[in-house]
C-alpha cells in the first residue's frame, strides 16, 4: 500500500504475509474431506454456480437428518436443488428423496440447504469445481480457491495494522484467532466474511488515525473490503455498520475535519458500501434470504437461552474445529482470553476518558448484539448460534484496543517488549490449535504424537503440513522480533 519497497514496514508485511500463507495452507489440508461445518452443502452451493445457476430451484429439505420440525422448516426455506454429476457427488450426501428428474449423466439431484446464500464467496470455488474430475479433488481445489481471497484480505489487514506500529499489529493478531484461519481454509462464506471484516475494520482505523496521509490505493482497498463484508454472508450489512460506527466513535473534531477535506475518501467508501447494500437487498428479495422475522414472543425465555450461549460462542470464536466437534483445549482458550483482556486493560489505562468509554463499551456491544440477534430472530430457526457466525463482532475489541494503545505511543514506548511477547504467544497458540485439529483428524485415538502412524493422511502428508505450521508460527515470532526492533530504533516513528 503506502509502504516503500524495501522499507522496514514492507519487510514486516512480507514476513507476516508469508507466515499467514503457511498457516492457512497447513489448515487447508488438515481437516478431513467434507467433515467441516456444512461443507458438503457449501460445496453443492458452489456446484450450482458451476452449473450456471446463481439460484437453483427451490425444494423441500428431505435429508434424513436427526433435526427437529422447527429446524427442518427453517432449513427448507434455504434449500435449493443441485444437479450433481456422479463423479462430483459428496460422499455424505444422498440423492433427493422427492423423485426429481435425473438431468445429469450418472448423477442425481441433491440438496444444498445453503442454496440461497449470496453467491460472492462461491465464485472462485465454482471455477475450481468446473475443472475437477472427482469429489475429493474438487474439494481440495475448492478449498484452495476459497482460501486465496481470505489470504489476500488478511494480508491487507496486516498492511493496514503495521502502518500504525507494533500495538495495532498485536491487536490484529489477537483478533485473528485460530478459528479465523480454520474457517478461512474451507469452502464456506464465513471465512471470507471474517477476513473481509478484518481488512475493512483495520482499514477504517487506519483512515481515522491519519486521514491526511491515506493513499488512493488504501481508499480503494477499504472500499472493496467493505463491499465484500456486505456481500459475503447474511449478517454482512450488520457487520459493516458496526465497523463504521466504531471508526466514527474514534473521530475527534480535528480528524473529522481532515477526513472531510479528503473529498475523494468518504464518497468512494460510501458509494462502495451503499452500492453493495443495494445488491444485497436485491439478492435478499429474489432469493428469500430473509427466511424468518423478528419475534417478541416468549422473549424472557429467549433472552435466557441467549445468555446460556455466551461462553460457548466465545470459546468457539477462539476455536472449535471439525464439524464443531474439536474444541481448542481449555488452557489455550483461557490463554487467548487473558492476552486479549490484558490488551484491553492497557488500552483503558493509556486512553483519555472519552476513548476509555469506547474501549469498555465495544466488547459489551460485541457480545450484546449477537445475543439480541439470537433472542429476537435466530431463536426461531431452532439452531444454536455459533462463534464463527459472529466472529467479525468478537474481533472488534482487540482491534480497537491495539489501535488505542498505539495512539499513546510515547506513554508506552518503554513497554515495547509486551506486544512482542504477546505476538510471540499468539504464534505459539496458533500452532497448538493447528496441532489439536490435526491430531484429531489423523488419529482415531486423538493421540498427541500422531505422525508415526496416522489413520488418515492428507494429500501432501502430515510432515509437510507440520513443517508449514511450525515455520508459519516461527515467522510470526520473527514479525514480533522485527517489530520490536523497529520500536527500539531511533527512527522508529518514521519507519512505521
Amino acid at each position: 500500500m503506502s509502504a516503500r519497497a524495501g522499507s522496514p514496514r514492507a519487510r514486516l508485511s512480507g514476513l507476516a504475509a508469508l507466515a499467514i500463507a503457511l498457516l492457512l495452507g497447513a489448515w487447508l489440508f488438515s481437516t478431513l474431506p467434507f467433515q467441516a461445518p456444512d461443507e458438503a452443502s457449501h460445496y453443492l452451493r458452489a456446484l450450482s454456480i458451476t452449473n450456471g445457476q446463481l439460484l437453483g430451484r427451490k425444494t423441500l429439505y428431505t435429508e434424513p437428518s436427526p433435526i427437529t420440525s422447527t429446524q427442518r422448516r427453517w432449513t427448507s426455506g434455504n434449500t435449493r436443488a443441485v444437479d450433481v454429476p456422479g463423479h462430483l457427488s459428496p460422499p455424505n450426501v444422498t440423492c433427493a428423496a422427492d423423485n426429481q428428474p435425473d438431468t445429469t449423466p450418472a448423477g442425481c439431484v441433491e440438496q444444498s440447504y445453503t442454496g440461497n446464500y449470496p453467491p460472492l464467496p462461491y465464485l472462485l470455488p465454482a471455477a475450481a469445481l468446473a475443472v475437477s474430475h472427482s469429489a475429493d479433488g474438487a474439494l481440495w481445489l475448492g478449498r484452495v480457491a476459497s482460501a486465496l481471497p481470505c489470504l489476500a484480505l488478511i494480508v491487507l489487514a496486516f498492511v493496514f495494522a503495521i502502518s500504525g506500529g507494533l500495538w495495532p499489529l498485536f491487536g490484529l493478531l489477537v483478533a485473528l484467532t485460530p478459528m479465523s484461519l480454520f474457517v478461512g481454509s474451507l469452502i464456506n462464506p464465513n471465512g471470507l466474511q471474517i477476513a473481509a471484516n478484518l481488512a475493512f475494520a483495520v482499514g477504517l482505523l487506519r483512515v481515522v488515525r491519519d486521514p491526511r496521509t491515506v493513499s488512493r490505493a488504501e481508499i480503494a482497498a477499504v472500499a472493496i473490503s467493505g463491499a465484500v463484508v456486505v456481500l459475503a454472508w447474511q449478517l454482512g450489512p450488520l457487520f459493516a455498520v458496526c465497523d463504521l460506527a466504531l471508526a466514527g466513535a474514534l473521530l475527534d473534531r480535528r480528524r473529522a475535519g481532515e477526513l472531510l477535506e479528503r473529498r475523494g475518501l468518504v464518497p468512494v467508501v460510501a458509494a462502495a458500501v451503499s452500492g453493495s447494500l443495494l445488491l444485497y437487498a436485491v439478492w435478499a428479495a429474489v432469493s428469500g434470504l430473509a427466511n424468518g422475522g423478528v419475534s417478541f414472543d416468549q422473549l424472557r425465555s429467549h433472552v435466557t437461552a441467549a445468555l446460556h450461549q455466551f461462553e460457548p460462542i466465545l470459546h468457539q470464536s477462539v476455536g472449535s474445529f471439525g464439524s464443531v466437534s474439536i474444541p481448542v483445549p481449555h488452557g489455550l482458550y483461557l490463554a487467548w482470553l487473558v492476552i486479549a483482556l490484558a490488551l484491553g486493560a492497557a488500552a483503558v489505562a493509556v486512553s483519555p476518558w472519552r476513548l476509555r468509554v469506547v474501549a469498555v463499551a465495544t466488547p459489551l456491544l460485541a457480545m450484546l448484539v449477537p445475543l439480541v440477534f439470537f433472542a429476537l430472530i435466530y431463536v426461531d430457526t431452532g439452531w444454536q448460534l455459533q462463534g464463527r457466525y459472529v466472529l467479525p463482532l468478537i474481533a472488534l475489541p482487540p482491534l480497537l484496543w491495539g489501535e488505542l494503545v498505539g495512539r499513546a505511543r510515547a506513554a508506552v514506548a518503554r513497554f515495547w517488549l509486551l506486544p512482542v511477547a504477546g505476538i510471540a504467544a499468539t504464534a505459539v497458540l496458533q500452532c497448538w490449535a493447528w496441532w489439536t485439529n490435526a491430531r484429531a483428524s489423523a488419529s482415531a485415538t486423538h493421540a498427541f504424537w500422531f505422525l508415526a502412524n496416522p489413520v488418515w493422511n492428507p494429500p501432501v502428508g502430515w510432515p509437510v503440513l507440520t513443517a508449514a505450521a511450525l515455520v508459519g508460527g516461527l515467522l510470526l515470532i520473527a514479525v514480533a522480533a522485527l517489530g520490536g526492533r523497529l520500536e527500539l530504533g531511533s527512527d522508529a516513528a518514521t519507519d512505521w
